[in-house]
Parts: structure tokens; C-alpha cells; sequence
């Protein structure tokens, strides 16, 4: 955000969530790291050369096989979904707040986006979570950087929007009201 907004109300994001999810796929990027440490010292003994009739080539079959080969792949898939998850929201910025104007949404990969209040039509309360019915969501897309379009998109099914509280700290339920309230006077 390169200008300074004055929120009128703000939840911050849930850096707590952030941290041990992180923590999580840390500790499994180690086990599985582990794991291939583990079928490397057992390869020798434990995997032989066979002829598949599948794939018509001699492939190496054996527990360490199994688990190196899987191991490997879930290390890179981790690696490469960890700065996914830290980008999908700006940690700098509230999570959700509102200007005099609009509602700014810093959470589930639509970022730094403002809102203004004539583009939505409700807010409906589900249980523990909202959903935010926008008139046009194209706008909200088109405020995203290119590599989050997509996934913006599905993020907003039929112009609808989930927020939980799991992305944010903070009276929620009180922040829904004033932005009822404020959408009523749009």
C-alpha cells in the first residue's frame, strides 16, 4: 500500500496461525529429509533390481525405494507451497478493515484490496464464518497481482466470499455489523 488509509475499523491477521503452520511443515520437511537419510543407509540391504512388466525396464524395489522416492517428493512439494502460504497475505497490513469508503481485505490470498462499499451486496453469518456477497467480483480480481488471479477467482465462488475467524484477530462478529451497517448506508 503505497498511501496512508485511515481505518475506521481493523482486524489484525492471526501471525500465530502463521507460525505454527510453518513450525508443522518444518518438522515434516525434517522427517521426511530423516526418512531418506534412513533409506540410504538401509538401501544395500534392503532393495534389489527387478524387471517390470509395466514399465518394461529393471527398476529398484525395496522400502528404501519406496520411501526415498516418496520423500523426495513431498520435501520439494512442501519447499514450493511454504512461500505460497507465507505470500497469501501481507503480513504488514491488517486482515480485514473498513475507511470511511470501503472494506480492505489483506486475507486468503486477496491482498491489500479495497472494496468499496457500493460492490457488496450483503453479509450473511454461517455458523462460526461470513460470507460476503459481491455485486461485481471481476473488480476484486482485477486488483490482484497477476500469479494470484486464478486463484482469487476460485477463491470468490458466484460472486461470494468466505472470511473466518481463522485469518483474523479480533471481534468479528462486532466488525460484521458495522459493515452491515455501513453497507446499508451505501
Amino acid at each position: 500500500m503505497s498511501e496512508n488509509y485511515q481505518f475506521t475499523e481493523q482486524l489484525a491477521g492471526n501471525s500465530k496461525r502463521l507460525k505454527l503452520a510453518f513450525l508443522s511443515l518444518t518438522i515434516f520437511v525434517i522427517l521426511c529429509i530423516g526418512g531418506i537419510i534412513l533409506s540410504k543407509i538401509f538401501w544395500d540391504d534392503s532393495t534389489h533390481v527387478a524387471y517390470s512388466l509395466k514399465y518394461q525396464t529393471n527398476v529398484v524395489v525395496g522400502w528404501p525405494a519406496f520411501v526415498s522416492g516418496w520423500a523426495w517428493w513431498f520435501v520439494v512439494g512442501t519447499l514450493l507451497m511454504m512461500p505460497f502460504i507465507y505470500f497469501m497475505q501481507d503480513w504488514k497490513n491488517p486482515s480485514l478493515a473498513m475507511t470511511s469508503r470501503e472494506l480492505f481485505i489483506n486475507q486468503q490470498l486477496i491482498r491489500n484490496s479495497f472494496i468499496p462499499f457500493s460492490n457488496i451486496k450483503g453479509v450473511t453469518k454461517e455458523g462460526d464464518s461470513y460470507t460476503i456477497t459481491f455485486v461485481d467480483s471481476k473488480q476484486v480480481v482485477d486488483q490482484q497481482v497477476f500469479l494470484f488471479k486464478p486463484f482469487v477467482k476460485h477463491n470468490i465462488e458466484n460472486n461470494n466470499f468466505f472470511i473466518t475467524s481463522m485469518y483474523s484477530v479480533g471481534d468479528i462478529d462486532g466488525f460484521m455489523k458495522s459493515l452491515e451497517t455501513k453497507i446499508g448506508k451505501s
